[in-house]
């Protein structure tokens, strides 16, 4: 039982380190408990008297996870809390709560929700309300593709991105790609399998490199939802650490984890600072390829599988789809109403004509599913069966992180790619709510679906995006899709300014 907290610790101040001590002491509700704070030679070496607390100080900077590792080595506890010397915390069982989920994810790292403090702002419930994250994703390529803000030449790999925060959360914990939030709960026993983060210079892609070994050596990751705890994010840098430091860590994970390395690594190209951490790779060379031996006799779960388990794109494919990239950049924007609980929605009014034409006892192919809002909206019907497909990932990672949340037993989505050969599986309708006007072979969608079945679809008005078509009329609707259906009925619903049209058919 007890709980072993270990806090790294560089230059952040005597009485900033006595704030986050007294915010432990004040909140926590187990008992023992002991404080490790790892001092990573800091300028002036940390002393302070504080109860259940020692300090062992490192003879040179190594980092926030060689901290870590060090405090771990002598952690009393198989219950270990790992954090940031800038997390604050509630009177909420915290310890309790985490020491809970190690006990019960005996081979998993937890993380809490984390709500975004500043020096603007340290109201913890008033930051609430603009959101909690829940853990993150991985990217393992980083370019303008995954963020558009950035240049064309930026190159990044294995870096952790935010996971979106959904309310109404009824579950102690749920799994998600890669820890995130400085608030981490692990069993000691673990934590030493995985081999914590030997090898991790300074700062840069470390809960990536924790996450996947947690991952690939047959663990998991999880977070808890309801143990909130507050990050006093910093507008500084990252850490100060330098460039060339962050580029070898992503090098020496990429080399440690996967077969096809080579290819992680070119992705960054040729630069002074690529190649500043290249020098530093192959001078380590040796070391890295004996510890990727030894991970590699470890290493149970494949990694094509847990990318395709998370959708995370691995690039496989050279080709991008343009429609991919095109709601890839939309899904990732929090101002849209996509992320929006389904009955907030805009689109409310068509999804309920849609679903006017569904039974309680129909399995359900949805065509352009999203980011999986007409899923909740059917499940919340109760359909005996929903498959959604989407061409956009980061949709889907939306989709398939609410199917783990409100684990919906029978719903499902999968990858799809229009413009190639593809399959459909058996169903008793088949829906296409603003999808085929992207299509210049709509018609082969359609083609797809078997003979006698449901289809529901709607088309637009107006041209937007990627339209390739619009339709003034009913009866435009109504001539170009009477070649793959029985039209029975067809009806016009307003939206903002312009139209969308509602057809429902059964397939010829």
């Amino acid at each position: 039982m007890g709980l072993s907290i270990i806090i790294p610790y560089h230059n952040e101040g005597v009485d900033f380190m006595s704030t986050t001590l007294i915010s432990i002491r004040d909140t926590i509700d187990v008992d023992p408990y002991e404080i490790i704070i790892v001092d990573d030679y800091s300028d002036i070496p940390l002393k302070l008297d504080f109860p259940n607390t020692q300090i062992v100080r490192h003879n040179d900077n190594l980092g926030v996870g060689a901290s870590f590792d060090t405090g771990v080595k002598i952690a009393k506890s198989n219950n270990l809390f790992l954090m940031g010397s800038d997390i604050r915390f509630q009177k909420n069982k915290w310890a309790s709560q985490m020491i809970k989920e190690i006990e019960h994810h005996s081979k998993s790292f937890t993380c809490t929700s984390c709500v975004n403090i500043n020096s603007e702002n340290m109201d913890i419930e008033d930051r609430k309300k603009v959101g909690v994250p829940t853990g993150a994703t991985i990217l393992m390529f980083h370019d303008k593709k995954t963020n558009p803000t950035v240049s064309e030449t930026f190159r990044g790999v294995i870096e952790a991105k935010w996971l979106r925060y959904i309310t109404n959360r009824d579950v102690d914990s749920y799994e998600i790609p890669c820890i995130l939030g400085a608030a981490y709960g692990v069993s000691k026993e673990w934590y030493n399998y995985v081999d914590g983060w030997a090898g991790h210079r300074k700062w840069g892609s470390l809960e990536p490199y924790i996450a996947l070994k947690s991952w690939f050596f047959g663990g998991s990751c999880r977070v808890a939802p309801r143990i909130h705890t507050a990050h006093i994010f910093k507008k500084e840098g990252t850490h100060n650490t330098p460039q060339d430091i962050l580029m070898y860590n992503k090098m020496f994970i990429a080399t440690v984890l996967f077969d096809d390395y080579d290819r992680i690594i070119n992705f960054l190209g040729s630069n002074a600072i690529v190649d500043r951490a290249r020098k530093m790779y192959k001078d380590n060379m040796p070391w890295i390829l004996n510890k990727k031996a030894e991970y590699k006799k470890k290493i149970v779960v494949n990694a094509h599988n847990f990318f395709d388990k998370w959708n995370i794109d691995y690039r496989t494919e050279q080709d991008i789809n343009p429609l991919s990239k095109e709601y890839d950049e939309i899904y990732a924007k929090p101002e849209y109403h996509y992320l929006k609980d389904y009955s907030k929605s805009p689109y409310i009014k068509i999804w309920r004509k849609v679903l006017s034409y569904i039974e309680h006892s129909d399995t359900v192919v949805d065509l352009g599913c999203g980011p999986g809002q007409v899923m909740m909206m059917m499940w919340e019907f109760s359909v005996k069966k929903y498959i959604g497909f989407d061409f956009s990932r980061t949709a889907l990672s939306i989709a398939r992180n609410l199917i783990l949340i409100f684990k919906y037993k029978n719903a499902s989505v999968e990858y799809i790619d229009f413009h190639k050969e593809f399959f459909l599986p058996y169903a008793d309708a088949y829906i296409a709510i603003e999808v085929l006007e992207h299509l210049s072979d709509d018609l082969k969608v359609l083609s797809k679906i078997p003979f006698g079945k449901k289809v529901i679809l709607t088309v637009p008005n107006y041209l937007g995006g990627s339209h390739v078509r619009k339709f003034d009329t009913e009866q435009e609707v109504m001539d170009r899709y009477s070649v793959a259906l029985d039209c029975k009925e067809i009806s016009t619903i307003k939206y903002g300014t312009g139209q969308i049209f509602v057809l429902y058919g059964l397939k010829k």
